[in-house]
């Protein structure tokens, strides 16, 4: 997942103070603003979900889908009076904010050819074969998974490290591929919605108020289960090698010992990067460097490098030339301009606040309790499905229904973990999404393959929106008094605690 900026930063933003982008107001032109429909912003997002669609259908790159949205929206907002400096300011600033999610990527792409010529990535994949051999690889790659996540508190720097190690080795003895990486993004985006060190988490909690240790105790209710069902399912359907399969994955073993130098010296960047995140408490970003810099180092202590693949990818050769080859800064050019276009057109979203009447109409009939929390998961899925990002999700739909939380006297902790169990927790299965874009870069493997196999992922919204949709017939009308009609109602998802509005969050 990529880093936010810091959750007090980001609601000084968004409530106005010292906030580099001009208020609507401020960018209207002298002649008075001009509020766009409901049916034009409808037909904006229909074309721009359809030219998304007909990329992805026709193979071409995804970036071009973004350019007609942001194109059609730049248009629209010039015709409502907005002037065109403020508009650009908007984007440019908004690419601004996902700086750090570009570094973190451009760092991926020339640490992977890196540890692919130094025997780091060859020791993980040693280890690897050693700890899970005879393992079912989908349970394996998801526990793993879900273990470090927890730790990093990122979905895409699991899927850049242990991730890429199990999809080695599947790819190496003919596992199906997509499987392991639905696996892989399952358990990182676990402990990218769960973890501690998340900073979606963090934000999540300070949008909607509520503190972090009650938010993580109150999410477990519905992380449990899936969790449960997801290991379950892996176990019953996930790939363990066969005997043949066995017998390649040992003479992979003795192929890499044979090629590469597999020494547990060779883990020390990767625990160098664990070290940056977990004791100094710094990000992704400072934690890669810091890897990259030592990978450097130990290489030319070593024997030396070529330097050229950092930047054009490894030409891999001989018999483990399809596993170490690939990646390089340039590799990830398209997704780094994909990355930026979809910043652009949110940064256009928040600037001409476009969403708020879909978000008006959607929730003019909040009569129950039920219909609230439904609201809540389908907003939420709409604005990651259109902002293409995990904080504008988090923004806009904390802000927008919070109040209303605060009306019907739920605990605004059902909201946070309403907006993290589906338009968090869903967004690597959206192609043009930032973190789907990221997993399908650094992992090779399309959205679409990985997209039936990521089971938390699509399990966690599933549950959720079923169990609102069970209680939209009982109804709990606004300003209610008495709180145990509302303890008496079936939850979202499985909840637990008193549901009244904790005073102490607000």
């Amino acid at each position: 997942m990529p880093d936010h900026p810091s959750p007090k930063q980001t609601v000084h933003q968004t409530s106005g103070m010292s906030d580099p982008v001009p208020s609507a107001k401020s960018a209207l032109d002298p002649t008075g603003p001009k509020p766009l429909s409901t049916l034009v912003v409808s037909l904006g997002l229909l074309i721009t979900i359809s030219a998304l669609g007909a990329s992805i259908a026709f193979g071409k790159p995804i970036y071009w889908g973004l350019v007609t949205g942001y194109l059609i929206f730049l248009g629209l907002a010039l015709h409502a009076g907005y002037s065109v400096r403020p508009l650009v300011r908007a984007s440019l600033d908004s690419i601004y904010k996902v700086k750090t999610v570009l570094m973190m990527l451009a760092l991926v792409g020339m640490i992977i050819p890196l540890w692919m010529q130094t025997g780091v990535l060859a020791s993980l994949m040693a280890y690897s074969i050693d700890a899970f051999s005879g393992f079912n690889l989908a349970v394996a790659a998801y526990l793993s998974s879900v273990a470090v996540s927890m730790i990093l508190g990122s979905g895409i720097g699991t899927t850049s490290t242990v991730g890429l190690v199990f999809i080695a080795i599947a790819r190496s003895i003919g596992l199906n591929e997509a499987m392991i990486v639905g696996a892989v993004v399952s358990g990182a985006y676990t402990g990218d919605r769960t973890s501690l060190m998340s900073s979606n988490f963090n934000l999540v909690s300070e949008i909607t108020g509520t503190d972090l240790k009650g938010n993580f105790v109150y999410m477990l209710s519905s992380t449990l289960p899936v969790f449960i069902m997801t290991t379950i399912s892996y176990g019953l359907f996930g790939p363990s090698a066969s005997d043949s399969q066995a017998q390649s994955l040992d003479a992979l073993r003795q192929l890499l010992g044979q090629s590469f130098e597999i020494a547990p010296a060779q883990l020390i960047p990767p625990a160098v990067m664990l070290f940056f995140v977990l004791v100094l408490r710094q990000n992704m970003v400072v934690s890669l460097g810091a890897a990259l810099v030592l990978s450097i180092g130990s290489g030319l202590l070593g024997g030396g490098f070529e330097w050229m693949p950092l930047l054009t990818g490894l030409e891999g050769s001989g018999p483990l030339g399809a596993l170490f080859s690939g990646s390089g800064l340039t590799s990830m050019m398209g997704a780094l301009l994909l990355i930026a276009i979809a910043s652009a057109l949110s940064g256009l979203f928040q600037l001409i606040r476009c969403l708020e009447p879909l978000l008006d109409r959607a929730s003019r009939h909040l009569g129950t309790r039920g219909h609230l929390i439904f609201s809540t998961g389908m907003i939420s899925l709409l604005v990651s499905l259109v902002s293409g990002n995990q904080t504008m999700t988090t923004l806009i739909t904390g802000n927008y229904f919070k109040e209303k939380y605060d009306a019907f006297k739920i605990d605004r902790r059902l909201l946070a973990r309403t907006i993290s169990d589906t338009g968090v927790v869903c967004v690597p299965l959206i192609p043009w999404n930032i973190n789907g874009i990221l997993v399908a870069t650094v992992t090779g493997v399309s959205t679409a393959a990985y997209l039936p196999y990521a089971l938390s992922s699509w399990l966690l919204p599933a549950i959720t929106l079923f169990f609102a949709a069970r209680g939209l017939h009982k109804t709990i009308r606004l300003g209610a008094p008495e709180a145990t009609m509302i303890q008496r109602i079936a939850s979202s998802a499985l909840p637990i605690g008193d549901h009244r509005h904790n005073e102490g969050s607000k």
